[in-house]
């Protein structure tokens, strides 16, 4: 397994940012197996994705307390 996904496996407990993890797939992706690259990369999607939903349910909830 290799580092980043080792390091998404903590979920709650992770130091590397979506950003640093796609900088450091860039630099590792020539080493992994093709299967491999793809499981790293719909995984960094999926997480990318969550991150960006829970930034604008945050966005929502944060307009509508102000509108009041």
């Amino acid at each position: 397994m290799c580092l980043i996904c080792l390091e998404f496996e903590k979920e709650s407990r992770r130091t590397m940012t979506i950003k640093e993890a796609r900088r450091n797939f860039l630099e590792i992706s020539s080493s992994l197996d093709e299967d491999h690259r793809q499981e790293v990369l719909d995984m960094l999607d999926r997480f990318e994705e969550e991150e960006l939903m829970k930034d604008y349910y945050d966005w929502l909830f944060l307009d509508e307390a102000g509108s009041d």
